[in-house]
């Protein structure tokens, strides 16, 4: 550990150089106040490290010589403390070895009881392989009978569409139908009323022949046009007939048609289902056997599993902790044997309080590691 230096180090380490110096002229020296060099060098005179002497109420700080009295207390004193910490340091390592007496043999057994566990997880990873196969023919069978079904869907919705049209041509003809016949119908209502005039006409031929002949003239010409309008109503007549009759053909055609596709892709499709359905409650059916062999293989090697795991686990957090606190141990009992007695007292009690706060957290590290020491001896019970 790097030694750091503090004020009142600075002031001893200047009292050495200048064997006596005044608080004033150490205060300015050091960048510091006078009154807090005149604490520091009282505390130094309580540790008998220095003397104090006033001349015109000002302090004068003298090196104090160490006789070979002295040094022979020091060193008797810290003598004693470091062989009670080595004592402590001994005897806090024999109880880390005593408290782990059995567990080497328990990791022995451990390491053994591991090479078993391995071939079983091997086992079980095999299984979980079958078990992941099946589960994943399941999702496809699932996926074939969505796309079964949508396409099912598509097409019942194509017919449908196909029908509307149908409809709708047929909806026009008749339509175009209607407006023939009213026209017709009219043509008729005219000559009726034409062949009406022509009777009255000849009732009174004798009074108006050539009335007569005009009214004959016109009638004729009526006549005509009535003919051709017949002809040309029996022609339209013809032509509805036949569109009608080709719509009525072509609508029973593509009906008996879209029937039969759509009675075969029925059939298909029903057929396709069960076949899947069936496929997939027997998939199902034995994903479940895997599934309750896989749950029955889980629950008999779950718990074993995971306590060798937490076993192994804490087998290797006590090992390493156990080796870190005996080395931390061993280092301690090192530093200690490199006390000096020519050291300041402050700085060695401060070191003492050091090496006293360490044992007595290694202490506690000690505890918990035997703590955990017994709860692995209760897990391998």
């Amino acid at each position: 550990m790097k030694n750091i230096t503090t004020g009142i180090d600075r002031l001893l380490q200047l009292v050495e150089e200048r064997k006596k110096i005044s608080a004033e002229t150490a205060a300015k020296e050091l960048n510091l106040g006078k009154d807090v060099i005149e604490e520091w060098a009282e505390i130094l005179e309580q540790e008998k490290i220095v003397n104090l002497s006033f001349k015109f109420s000002k302090m004068h700080i003298e090196a104090k010589k160490i006789t070979e009295r002295t040094v022979f207390d020091s060193a008797k004193q810290i003598s004693s403390q470091k062989e009670a910490f080595h004592r402590k340091i001994e005897s806090t390592i024999k109880s880390i070895d005593n408290e782990s007496a059995g567990f080497e043999e328990i990791r022995s057994e451990f390491e053994k009881i591991q090479g078993h566990i391995k071939d079983e997880l091997e086992t079980v990873r095999k299984e979980m392989k079958e078990l992941e196969h099946f589960d994943a023919l399941k999702k496809n069978i699932e996926k074939d009978i969505q796309t079964q079904k949508k396409d099912y869907e598509l097409f019942t919705k194509a017919y449908d569409e196909e029908m509307k049209t149908f409809e709708k041509n047929y909806s026009s003809s008749i339509e175009k139908l209607k407006k023939e016949q009213d026209t017709l119908k009219k043509l008729q209502d005219s000559i009726v009323g034409l062949r009406s005039d022509k009777q009255e006409i000849e009732k009174i031929i004798k009074e108006s022949l050539q009335r007569l002949k005009d009214v004959e003239k016109k009638a004729d010409e009526q006549i005509v046009d009535m003919k051709q309008t017949e002809k040309t109503i029996d022609k339209l007549k013809k032509e509805i007939d036949g569109l009608s009759t080709n719509i009525k053909v072509s609508r029973a055609k593509n009906l008996k048609t879209l029937a039969k596709i759509v009675g075969e892709g029925r059939e298909r499709i029903t057929k396709d289902h069960e076949n899947l359905l069936k496929n997939a409650q027997s998939k199902v059916t034995e994903l479940k056997d895997y599934a309750d062999a896989g749950e029955k293989i889980y629950k008999k090697f779950s718990d074993k599993f995971m306590k060798k795991i937490e076993t192994g686990d804490l087998i290797s957090e006590i090992e390493k902790e156990k080796n870190d606190l005996k080395d931390e141990l061993i280092e301690l009992d090192k530093k200690v044997q490199t006390f000096n007695a020519l050291k300041g007292s402050v700085e060695v009690k401060d070191q003492f309080k050091e090496i006293e706060a360490k044992i007595f957290s290694y202490e506690e590290k000690r505890h918990k590691l035997s703590d955990k020491i017994n709860k692995l001896l209760g897990m391998m019970k």
